[in-house]
């Protein structure tokens, strides 16, 4: 399933950035192409739905190999029933970086939120 306006051909031509690249400091462009791992439900009074997404290969989540993504609006709504284990292939055009709250990890000082552009397709367990 393709959560966008273009076809998921389109997010197949980016590049693929791991998550341990990724840093405030860096240009968010290219894909991520993770595994849904941990999930706060999506809520319909806040509009919104996060998820802790890793790297799929477990000898990489140890060094930044994690990240918290957080869905906005119409995103968050369209993606209520992603599942812990789907795979996510998301674009980082339209991505804005975040401090992460204290509580997900110390491992994990950062997080992504898109609220008004998305691109991604969706692969369900």
């Amino acid at each position: 399933m393709a959560t966008s306006s273009q076809p998921a051909s389109a997010l197949s031509m980016l590049d693929d950035i791991s998550l341990e690249s990724l840093d405030p400091s860096v240009t968010l462009t290219g894909k991520i192409d993770v595994v849904v791992t941990l999930l706060w439900p999506y809520s319909s009074s806040t509009s919104k739905l996060s998820a802790l997404v890793a790297e799929d290969d477990f000898k990489l989540r140890k060094s930044r190999g994690q990240l918290k993504v957080t869905f906005l609006g119409n995103a968050a709504s369209k993606l209520k029933d992603v599942q812990i284990g789907n795979r996510l292939k998301i674009s980082l055009e339209g991505a804005k970086w975040e401090k992460a709250e204290q509580s997900v990890s110390a491992n994990i000082p950062w997080e992504l939120t898109w609220e008004t552009r998305l691109q991604m397709q969706v692969r369900w367990v």
